[in-house]
């Protein structure tokens, strides 16, 4: 009986330790095009208001941080910009609390993310910086959808969404869309096909158009300086000399000469 009591006693920390840990898990999607966002989402018993840092790693390399805040009923969520990423295997993860025991030997605090780099398959040929504020031009090349179709979205300031909408790509996979737009400012533009996502980039539209001179000449300057042309008296306009020719008299002196010198002889 005393070895009982004393098995009971030496377990009961254990009990409490166990009771008293949290449980936590986190979703992640197992594959994601990037340019996506990666969405993660959790479940725990942790109380409303609790936060914790979340990361994403790449290998042993973090590239992103933020921090989770636990809702009513133990939910949080986070949000990760994958634009730029290269394909590969990357991690999310609750960062390690300082108490071993925080989290529960049942939670899922890590999970495993593939990342597919589709760039590549598209090139922009449209500027990233444009003038117009009431058309985006969106134009590339596809040469994997030759004279097929590649789809359009485009989001922007004041909820503006357009599309996505599919265009006819050319024989070469080139493709150009005008969308309309309501102003100046950053807009994201989304290429797409069947398949999924395969580029996002941005695009900002600043309304500095060109400006061309123009110059206007006052109707009294013009006036003045039609009644100065016709008043001017017209400046004779020399040309190069000409040699000058023989007289016609000191020709005829000459041949006169020449004959009565012959009949003497």
């Amino acid at each position: 009986m005393t070895r009982r009591l004393l098995l009971l006693l030496c377990l009961c920390p254990l009990l409490i330790a166990a009771a008293s840990a949290y449980i936590v898990t986190i979703d992640a999607p197992q594959t994601l095009t990037a340019g996506e966002p990666l969405i993660v989402n959790g479940t725990s018993t942790l109380p409303p208001g609790y936060t914790h840092d979340l990361v994403l790693y790449s290998g042993p390399a973090e590239r992103g941080r933020t921090t989770v805040v636990v809702q009513q009923g133990g939910t949080f969520s986070a949000r990760f910009d994958t634009t730029g990423l290269l394909t590969g295997d990357y991690r999310v993860e609750l960062v390690p609390p300082t108490d071993p025991g925080f989290f529960g030997t049942a939670s899922v605090t890590s999970r495993t993310v593939t990342i597919v780099d589709r760039s590549a398959e598209v090139t922009v040929t449209s500027p990233a910086a444009q003038n117009d504020t009431n058309n985006l031009t969106v134009a590339g090349t596809a040469p994997g959808k030759k004279s097929g179709s590649i789809a359009i979205a485009v989001t922007g300031p004041g909820n503006f969404t357009f599309g996505p909408e599919y265009v006819r790509t050319d024989a070469n996979g080139a493709f150009s869309k005008s969308v309309p737009i309501r102003g100046p400012g950053q807009y994201q533009v989304a290429i797409s096909d069947p398949v999924g996502l395969i580029a996002r980039y941005t695009v900002t539209v600043s309304g500095q158009a060109q400006v061309t001179a123009t110059v206007t000449v006052p109707q009294t300057a013009v006036s003045t300086a039609a009644t100065s042309v016709v008043a001017t008296t017209p400046v004779p306009v020399s040309t190069a000399p000409t040699r000058a020719g023989v007289s016609p008299l000191i020709a005829l002196g000459a041949g006169l000469v020449l004959l009565l010198l012959a009949r003497r002889r």
